[in-house]
């Protein structure tokens, strides 16, 4: 597992502090006591301006100069104020956590919701910047939320599993002399699963497919369960003594009610179990096995055929996913493929 929220050696007391004042939390309301506020480095050099109109109209008893000097001055406590306020009130949450292969981007969902202002032409206003820091790396993303809903994207550059880093929202309406900011912190996972390469694998010996092993223990409950989700109607026979009532074709009963009882006929189709092991591929990098046994699941997946894991060696704990079927087994075999030997 990636180390928590990706903090810098350097910044690391910072960032606990920082932590400790925002909880970890899927949604944030910004209020007083987490929005910090700052001059931006125009806003210093617009309020250094200001000082120095302020001494020279003083100093020769200029009035227009001062004149200016104070309307500047009332210029910026007015930006200090809309800035601020065009952060408070706002509740942000995140509503989906995307997960990507190697290559693509993890896509964060976020929604913000400014019902709590109570000026409509402040809500239409509302303008914020994101800026997230991630895999030390900083990926500013600009954003004009004239819609309910926005998106970040994070790059996928390795598979494991993350947690989600610590996201800066700043706002610098509307001049950009002020800077208004606060920080989300999530304890939510991600995962980045490898990148599926069509490389050979080999199916296991039906020794290993139908032994006692962990693996396999269920491996006939789970093929009966495929089977029978996926029997095609076949025809009528006669009735058999014995047999399940369900199987009774009762509608052709109840046209002919006179006649006798006929019984439904499946055909099964004849699903193999999978075993998928890392000997299974035979390239000698284990990125390459990895890679190989993800587009592996992803077709059989797509096959409807049951299949499982067996992952061990190169330094890791054995990790066996049972052979089963599903969207769910698909996710729980990637995500063990994701993080093993991490």
């Amino acid at each position: 597992m990636k180390t928590k929220h990706q903090i810098n050696r350097s910044n690391a007391n910072v960032w606990k502090w920082l932590i400790a004042r925002f909880p970890a939390n899927n949604s944030l309301t910004t209020q007083h006591k987490n929005v910090f506020i700052l001059p931006t480095r125009f806003g210093v050099g617009f309020f250094i301006c200001i000082l120095l109109l302020f001494v020279l109209g003083t100093n020769y008893q200029n009035n227009p100069i001062l004149l200016v000097s104070y309307f500047m001055i009332g210029v910026g406590l007015w930006s200090v104020h809309s800035c601020f306020n065009n952060m408070v009130k706002q509740t942000v949450t995140i509503k989906e956590i995307n997960t990507a292969f190697v290559g693509e981007q993890n896509q964060l969902v976020f929604e913000i919701n400014t019902t709590s202002i109570s000026n409509p032409a402040v809500k239409d206003d509302v303008k914020m910047s994101i800026l997230c820091a991630y895999a030390d790396k900083q990926t500013l993303e600009l954003s004009r939320l004239t819609n309910t809903r926005f998106t970040i994207k994070l790059p996928a550059t390795a598979r494991g599993r993350y947690t989600l880093p610590v996201i800066k929202f700043r706002s610098d309406y509307p001049f950009g002399l002020i800077k208004a900011w606060t920080y989300f912190v999530c304890d939510d996972e991600f995962w980045v699963y490898p990148t599926p390469k069509a490389v050979p694998w080999h199916l296991q010996s039906s020794a290993d497919n139908n032994g006692d092993s962990p693996s396999t223990k269920n491996t006939a409950d789970s093929k009966s369960k495929v089977e029978t989700g996926n029997a095609q109607f076949e025809g009528i026979k006669r009735f058999i003594p014995g047999s399940s009532m369900s199987q009774v074709a009762w509608k052709h009963y109840a046209k002919q009610p006179h006649s006798e009882l006929l019984l439904k006929e499946f055909i099964e189709p004849n699903f193999q179990p999978v075993l998928l092991t890392l000997d299974s591929v035979n390239t000698p990098a284990l990125e390459d096995k990895v890679s190989a046994l993800t587009q592996a699941c992803l077709d059989l997946h797509a096959q409807s055929k049951p299949f499982g894991l067996s992952l061990s060696g190169y330094g890791s704990n054995t990790k066996v996913v049972k052979i089963c079927s599903g969207t769910e087994h698909l996710t729980v075999c990637l995500k063990a493929l994701s993080e093993f030997a991490q």
